[in-house]
Formats: structure tokens, sequence, C-alpha cells
């Protein structure tokens, strides 16, 4: 069954994270992460991110949750128990998307609109210091991110105009690009099936 009244978001929300306990939803408007009683549906608290970053996804990995911020080319680090930001990092232009695997986290940097989403790329974070690993070209507007079988798989959307979707492969060990699927159209969000 579908409650429709569950929570009260702010404004413009994006994307989220979970646990078994609590909801995070990013909300890019107010520059915020808005933290929800998972069983409930009531707010928690208010995480201020950083002002006019535009807050795109986040992701919870231990005692910490990680936030893009679209409009400032950082990825910020909050700590939970504090409720703060303790930490950003500059990564490419105009990041979205996130995924973890192991002690790394990465970022996909879609270049921005306003450059026609030149200098597509991924951020190769190491959780452990929070400093930049690498960097890793990819196609044209990145913005979902899957890890499946020790790969990155990269959802490219395109410029929206002459230049369609593609899936970019990641080998996750070498950290370089070892495949690209040329799927065309304008692609989104990445799933796999629990048999790949």
């Amino acid at each position: 069954s579908i409650d429709n009244s569950f929570a009260q978001l702010g404004l413009t929300p994006n994307l989220m994270t979970l646990d078994e306990d609590h909801v995070w939803v990013v909300c890019s408007g107010d520059n915020t992460v808005q933290e929800f009683d998972r069983q409930t549906g009531s707010l928690m608290r208010t995480l201020p991110v950083a002002p006019s970053c535009n807050p795109w996804d986040v992701l919870m990995i231990g005692d910490y949750l990680y936030v893009t911020g679209l409009f400032t080319n950082k990825l910020y680090k909050l700590s939970l128990s504090s409720g703060t930001v303790v930490g950003s990092l500059q990564v490419g232009t105009a990041p979205e998307g996130l995924a973890a695997y192991g002690d790394l986290l990465f970022v996909a940097n879609t270049g921005g609109y306003q450059n026609n989403y030149a200098n597509s790329s991924v951020s190769v974070v190491n959780l452990q210091d929070f400093s930049l690993v690498t960097t890793i070209p990819v196609w044209s507007n990145p913005q979902y991110l899957k890890v499946h079988d020790d790969r990155l798989h990269v959802s490219c959307t395109g410029n929206w105009s002459d230049l369609s979707g593609k899936i970019d492969v990641i080998d996750i060990q070498a950290l370089e690009q070892i495949a690209r699927l040329e799927l065309n159209g304008r692609l989104m969000s990445l799933w796999f099936s629990a048999d790949g």
C-alpha cells in the first residue's frame, strides 16, 4: 500500500539514501539534506550543506553522508553525529551521481550544461583520507553510477541533442575504462537484476 502523506519534503527534493532507521533526502533548492524517521516519516533534522551548492545526490557510508554539490564542483562530507559538514573536496565540473566500492567513492562529473558537458569524467575518491585518487574521462554527461562484478557502470545521458547516451564500463581494479555500450537514446539510472 502507499502512504500518500508519509513525509513533507523541502524545496526541490532530489535523490536519497537510507538505512534501517533513517531516510536522507537531498533538497537542491534548500541546499540541505533532510533526515527522516523511516518508520513514521517524521522529520528528525535538517542538515545544511553549503550556500548555493545545489546538492544533487547523497550516499550514506559508515558514520558519514557524502553529498555532491552540482553548482560548486565539490563533494561534501557530513558527519552524522554532529550534523555538520566536516570536509569538502574539489572534484570535476557539475558533479551528480555517487557510488561506492570498498574504500573508494566514485563521483559522476557531468561537465555542466553550460559547457555542453565538455570534460565529462568520474572522480575516484579515497574514503580513508578523503583525497582524490584519479579522474577518469568518460562519455558525455555521466549522471548515474552502479557497481556490479568489480566494474563501475556509468550511465552517460549525452547532451540532449546531437550526442546520444552510452554506458561506459570501468574496471575498478585498474581504474580505467574497458568498454562502451552504444545504447543511444537519453539514458538515466541503472539497475541490475539478481542474475546479472
